[in-house]
């Protein structure tokens, strides 16, 4: 062929090459999208907060596309996504993304849609980190600026860390409770929860179970929207004057107080309580314990308070306002520590000292004098050279399959499952520790459920390369490509929704005797009642439909109940002492209630002084210090099964997990 017979193709290929970054551009201007970074812009760092993209595509269909979001810092985890965006499609995606813990002020976010490898569209986005010693409240109203004077709320103990006010509407409301971990305390104003889904309502439920607060006034449709877990219920409409409130160390503006103002009146649940009364004694304010957290519910409009005196005044001696992280965040940040301390892995061990003493000595024994010897004998001495080299390749590889027979020769999965059950005894929220040990260099393709986050459990400093890559999919949740070295172990934190065995416990009105009903099918091991400020006693094993009374006595800590018990898995005492800050209220307002440091000294035997009972609430207004929630009033049962919580397939396969449990549910109050 010649030359002159050759332009036609020279030409063709360089149309095709002209046309095809036109139509790559074309594509990607056809995609637009509005992102929603967290709540205002912020989240909290160490928390699980909502990225919400709306994504349109003007232009031809697209499958498979991958919608990836990263923090632009080193070593950072990729939480990505399948999407497929048909002609026309205006799809909405809420990503979970988990800030770093050691985030604080502003940090860059990427946001990235890829068809391929080809970049279909990618945005910066700053965003504001709120420190873990944050006070973060949040207002969920529908009606824009309302409340700002919450911004102003102090922690009950002032650390000069500050407050940050965030803002959410009812669309932008998260429908996992996960995604609400940033805040320490919800106001709910001026919305109309019946209006929710479903999941939105569960998530609110959840939240407060895991330790959050919740404040709701006078606002009929958030009342009717609410009524489940709210501790009262609203029976009519009258007008009342707000001097009861001074009952919690608070001064109106000069006579502002005796102005009347409209409220509901509230009839509290048998479990709740009157926190301040009125002039005719009618409940003014009513709080009940929601799982971990609390419902507070104001008769009037949380929007009376600012017209007569400082509303943030008032909430900060109403509220439990400290400066400790989120209780979610607190078990993922304490999880590494417990595992390292309590987890059993006989591959991790080191060798025995004797073993490893007796194979030295052979080792010196056979290289010297045995060699030296049988050389003489057969009067070969100059055959040293060879002897001795294979005698030390001998023994190395004698050390090398030692070493590689401890270690196994299959990966091990090991789970503890931490499981916060809400006041239904059913519905609960976990959060589980996996530990996989590889006896040789490789890299797990990890699957879990779907709607499951997962997150690296170790720290920055203890990870072994990147971060893990996240892929949420319809059908599961996947860690691909997860490295682990020679005889190494790989921690993930799993969190996800479960289902509890179901389990009853109440205490009388005096706190002197609790019942515990098992009413699962499953047996309970190793159950501990425990309070608020870390005292506790042993229960020992419940049956299935065992039921059982007790006096109570709380004559020890909780790390110390189970001094002598442990699992082939676990050391559960080490759980419990790695674990209780974060799971038991202990240190919330230690100014007013000490934290089991400075409690007084163990006497002989480990007993603590015979603890006070649970104090009765009483309807009467106290001091300010009483109107606080006190970790002396809340009883919690925590109780072990040995097995694993999580369905985990690696490489394909389903993992053989061996795992325990803990479980821990809230005692109600007979009043």
């Amino acid at each position: 062929m010649t030359y002159i017979h050759r332009w036609p193709i020279f030409a063709l290929a360089a149309l095709l090459l002209a046309w095809l970054p036109s139509q790559s551009r074309a594509q990607t201007n056809a995609i637009t999208w509005q992102i929603t970074p967290g709540f205002d812009g912020s989240f909290r760092a160490g928390a699980w907060f909502p990225l919400e993209i709306t994504v349109a595509n003007a232009g031809p269909d697209i499958a498979g596309a991958t919608l990836a979001v990263r923090f632009r810092t080193n070593n950072a985890a990729t939480y990505s996504q399948s999407v497929d965006l048909p002609h026309n499609a205006n799809k909405r995606i809420v990503m979970p993304v988990l800030g770093e813990s050691e985030q604080d002020g502003s940090v860059g976010l990427e946001v990235t849609l890829r068809n391929g490898a080809t970049v279909l569209r990618s945005q910066r986005i700053e965003m504001n980190a709120l420190g873990n010693m944050r006070l973060v409240v949040g207002v969920v109203s529908d009606e824009g600026n309302v409340l700002p004077e919450l911004a102003n709320l102090h922690p009950n103990l002032d650390n000069g860390f500050g407050t940050t006010l965030l803002r959410l509407a009812s669309a932008t409301l998260p429908d996992r409770s996960e995604l609400l971990q940033s805040f320490d305390a919800l106001f709910v104003h001026a919305t109309d929860p019946e209006r929710w889904s479903e999941a939105q309502r569960a998530a609110l439920s959840g939240w407060i179970s895991n330790g959050g607060q919740l404040v709701v006034g006078g606002d009929e449709r958030v009342i009717a929207g609410l009524n489940e877990i709210l501790p009262a219920t609203a029976e009519g409409s009258a007008t009342s004057t707000l001097q009861g409130l001074q009952g919690a160390d608070w001064q109106p503006r000069g006579n502002a107080a005796e102005t009347t103002v409209p409220v509901v009146q509230l009839a509290p649940q048998p479990t709740a309580e009157v926190v301040l009364r009125g002039d005719a004694q009618e409940p003014l304010l009513v709080r009940q314990h929601h799982g971990s957290g609390s419902v507070t519910m104001a008769a009037f409009g949380l929007e009376s308070l600012a017209g007569v005196g400082d509303p943030a005044t008032f909430w900060s001696h109403i509220l439990t306002l400290n400066h400790q992280s989120p209780v979610s965040v607190q078990l993922r940040e304490q999880g590494f520590s417990a595992l390292r301390q309590a987890l059993e892995l006989p591959a991790l061990r080191l060798p025995s000292i004797l073993g490893f003493l007796g194979f030295l000595l052979l080792y010196i024994v056979t290289i010297g004098p045995l060699n030296y010897l049988l050389l003489r004998r057969l009067d070969r001495r100059e055959w040293a050279y060879l002897t001795i080299p294979l005698l030390v390749l001998l023994f190395s590889g004698g050390a090398y399959a030692w070493g590689t027979l401890g270690r196994g020769r299959s990966s091990v999965l090991s789970e503890l499952a931490v499981v916060r059950v809400g006041p239904d005894h059913t519905a609960a929220q976990a959060i589980s520790y996996l530990a996989l040990f590889s006896p040789s260099r490789h890299a797990y393709d990890v699957r879990l459920a779907p709607d499951t986050l997962v997150a690296d459990l170790q720290p920055v400093w203890e990870r072994q390369g990147n971060s893990p890559d996240v892929l949420f999919a319809e059908d599961s949740t996947r860690v691909p490509e997860l490295m682990i070295d020679v005889g190494a172990v790989r921690a993930l934190s799993v969190e996800h929704a479960v289902a509890a065995p179901q389990l009853e416990a109440t205490v009388n009105a005096d706190g002197t005797q609790l019942t515990v009903r098992n009413r699962s099918d499953q047996t309970l091991e190793d159950i501990i009642i425990a309070r608020g400020d870390a005292r506790a006693q042993l229960l020992d094993s419940l049956a299935p439909g065992e039921e059982r009374s007790i006096n109570v006595v709380m004559d020890r800590f909780v790390q110390d109940v189970l001094n002598n018990s442990s699992s082939a898995i676990f050391q559960r005492n080490e759980v419990l002492s790695q674990l209780n800050i974060a799971l038991l209220p202990a240190q919330f307002n230690h100014d007013q209630f000490p934290p089991p440091d400075v409690a007084p000294a163990p006497e002989e035997g480990g007993l603590l002084p015979t603890a006070t009972p649970l104090a009765s609430t009483t309807n009467q207004a106290g001091p300010a210090a009483d109107l606080h929630i006190n970790p002396l009033e809340q009883l919690f049962i925590l109780g072990w099964q040995p097995q694993a919580l999580t369905a985990v397939t690696l490489d394909g396969q389903p993992a053989q997990s061996r795992g325990e449990t803990l479980y821990m549910w809230p005692v109600r109050e007979e009043r």
